[in-house]
């Protein structure tokens, strides 16, 4: 069976009595093919601004719970929101509102980097002038810059995944899903892919600040988020090896 983990930012000042309303709350959540259960009775609450996640070995339901998540498989039982809808209900709206990478790149090899993040965009109605800036601005973050006009089948491994996850970002989603994003990638690569991803939760972190800045019309401090854990021999590796990335 999964198991659930997560790190969250110092609640805002301005958060009501209780805390925010979750992002997603789940009760009870099954998911069964004939007399295979895949999922059996997750319960969990992602808070704004939490990030959560499910760990578990092969085949313990974790991508099989995103899928659900994500509105593109229907779930057999119990209780699911996404930002206040059922996914079963309104699958779309639910959607629209998404950054999702999947276990397994799924990019257009036929096109270049570029060319992915702007096809990718229309399909959720922006328009080529919102696109281009977006994209070169994407393609910055995942150190993609000098990549933008090479075809996918000339991208590294690294490259490719950090790509996917600029692509799920195109549509500035409200909740940001990621399907074991690591999986394959060599310790440098791993290091500046969770550097990327540590730099968008501090991006919201610093949002949310502001909106409760607004609605307290007075000074907040700025959240810290720590993150504690033992050393492993990847970090040893990193440390004689160096953490920058070569593709």
């Amino acid at each position: 069976m999964a198991r659930a983990t997560r790190t969250t930012s110092s609640p805002s000042p301005a958060a009501p009595a209780g805390g925010a309303a979750p992002v997603i709350p789940a009760r009870g959540l099954r998911k069964q093919y004939g007399d295979f259960h895949a999922v059996q009775g997750i319960d969990l609450e992602v808070r704004p601004g939490e990030c959560f996640g499910l760990l578990g070995p092969n085949g313990a339901g974790k991508s099989t719970a995103m899928r659900m998540l994500a509105g593109t498989s229907q779930r057999t039982g119990g209780e699911l929101r996404i930002l206040g809808i059922d996914p079963e209900e309104d699958g779309p709206a639910v959607r629209a509102r998404l950054g999702v990478v999947p276990q397994q790149d799924n990019l257009d090899e036929d096109l270049t980097a570029r060319e992915n993040i702007l096809i990718y965009g229309r399909y959720f109605g922006l328009p080529y002038s919102c696109l281009r800036p977006k994209a070169e601005e994407l393609l910055a973050f995942a150190q993609l810059t000098d990549k933008a006009d090479a075809k996918v089948t000339d991208l590294s491994g690294g490259m490719k995944r950090r790509l996917v996850i600029a692509r799920a970002l195109v549509n500035e989603p409200a909740l940001f899903l990621l399907d074991e994003p690591t999986t394959g990638l060599d310790p440098q690569a791993r290091h500046i892919l969770w550097d990327r991803l540590y730099r968008l939760k501090e991006h919201a972190d610093t949002l949310q600040q502001d909106l409760a800045r607004l609605v307290a019309e007075g000074h907040v401090t700025a959240p810290v988020t720590q993150l504690t854990r033992r050393a492993s021999l990847e970090d040893v590796f990193l440390i004689l090896t160096g953490r920058t990335l070569v593709d």
